[in-house]
């Protein structure tokens, strides 16, 4: 079959026979995933084929898009590298990798075949938010998925209510690492613009940048927030640029508290203002210590508020201490639902910061001037002070002193004891 877009027809062999192609389960980006035979273990299989957005198929074989070349066989390598990677994970909340197959010029992953329903066919059927407790129950499960990939220096890089599997015994499984990466902490690094609006943080809409787990943080964030509220979060993108969004209890006011703040912190807009790890998430979901305007609030997961401790800013409003009820007590100033209990959006602090600065460069010009004016005038005065005559001081007279001298004949003669020139005798 040939084409754009066309898919591998049922009947298709691949692996010298092994996995026999029974049909399409889907199609994104990077990739067509197909639902597959192990002829030789007897189970069913899911496959992903490495096939790019523009590719063409011709007499079986994949063509890179138009310009591609090098570029497309360096991401087909990586495709393998991330297959061997994730090879290693045996984890409840991990879609299981059995091996990889290279064939007419891409790559084929084979995994496991996850009988179950996406999240995002999930929310469909409830046309509305989720019960609380399941949706936290679903994040919480996805944070210690996204743990052990971390572990291993893996981003998944595209979290999001189509790539969470819900199983029949509503266990939850993270799936389609087609876009995972590697990763360094702490240094930035490029990575091509791989994302979903709404649920990609800002810094994915670069290609350099400092990525780590809370890129991933905040996409499991905002997951959770379409899960508590029944609607997709605003683009990261929009919201850096001062479009505002209301805090999931804003939207609806079932949501506890702990659970509201925590999704908050999560989608902090600047990376380093969000959990550093999705377990520091996954404990705030369930009434751990959140960062809100200044303060950490240490809500218990029955929704009283014990105490508060400074903290770090979080990303964006967050309402009140209390219960599903809305009932909250105070403790250090901060009130249920209070102006001290919400969060200075990150585009004000950057104001506030950039006014700063330019106070201290004003100041700071300020006196460079008056310095080099107080140099000047010293300079100048001491230059004037060089051109002046000094006042002429009269020469002393010398005196000399005379002593007697010897005449040659006749008695000597006796001069004055001192005696000025041109005195007389």
């Amino acid at each position: 079959m040939n084409g754009p877009g066309s898919h591998l027809p049922a009947g298709t062999t691949l692996g010298a026979g092994r996995y026999v192609i029974d049909g399409v389960l889907g199609q994104g980006g990077f990739g067509i995933t197909y639902r597959a035979t192990d002829v030789q273990l007897d189970r069913p299989v899911a496959i992903k084929e490495f096939f790019l957005a523009g590719s063409m198929r011709m007499d079986g074989r994949v063509m890179p898009p138009a310009g591609m070349g090098d570029d497309f066989a360096a991401r087909r390598q990586r495709v393998v590298d991330e297959a061997r990677a994730l090879a290693r994970f045996r984890h409840p909340g991990i879609v299981t990798v059995h091996e990889y197959v290279e064939e007419n010029e891409t790559v084929y992953v084979v995994m496991e075949l996850l009988a179950g329903r996406t999240l995002k066919s999930v929310l469909a059927g409830a046309a509305g938010p989720l019960p609380e407790e399941q949706a936290v129950r679903y994040a919480t499960a996805v944070a210690a998925a996204l743990d052990a990939v971390h572990a291993e220096q893996l981003l998944h890089r595209d979290i999001k209510p189509d790539n969470v599997m819900v199983l029949p015994d509503d266990q939850v499984v993270l799936v389609d690492f087609g876009t995972a990466r590697e990763f360094a902490l702490g240094r930035s690094s490029a990575m091509s613009q791989t994302l979903t609006p709404g649920y990609a943080p800002v810094e994915q809409y670069t290609a350099h940048g400092r990525f780590g787990p809370p890129t991933d943080v905040y996409a499991l964030g905002a997951t959770t927030y379409h899960m508590l509220t029944g609607q997709p979060p605003v683009p990261s993108l929009d919201r850096f640029r001062g479009t505002p969004m209301p805090a999931p209890r804003e939207v609806n006011p079932a949501v506890s508290a702990a659970a509201s703040d925590a999704v908050a912190w999560a989608m902090a807009v600047e990376a380093e203002h969000r959990p550093q790890t999705a377990g520091e998430f996954g404990a705030a979901l369930q009434g751990g210590a959140v960062p809100t305007g200044g303060t950490t609030r240490i809500v218990t997961p029955g929704g009283g508020l014990h105490r508060t401790v400074t903290g770090a800013a979080g990303g964006f409003t967050a309402l009140g201490a209390g219960g599903p009820g809305g009932g909250g007590q105070q403790a250090g100033g901060v009130g249920a639902g209070g102006a001290a209990d919400r969060v200075r959006p990150s585009r004000t602090r950057r104001a506030v910061r950039r006014g700063a600065r330019r106070v201290g460069r004003l100041v700071m010009n300020l006196v460079i001037t008056i310095v080099i004016g107080v140099v000047a005038t010293v300079a100048v005065m001491w230059f004037l002070g060089q051109d002046e005559e000094p006042t002429p001081q009269p020469l002393p007279v010398p005196t000399v002193a005379v002593a007697a001298l010897p005449a040659a004949s006749g008695p000597a003669v006796m001069l004055p004891a001192t005696w000025t020139p041109g005195a007389a005798w």
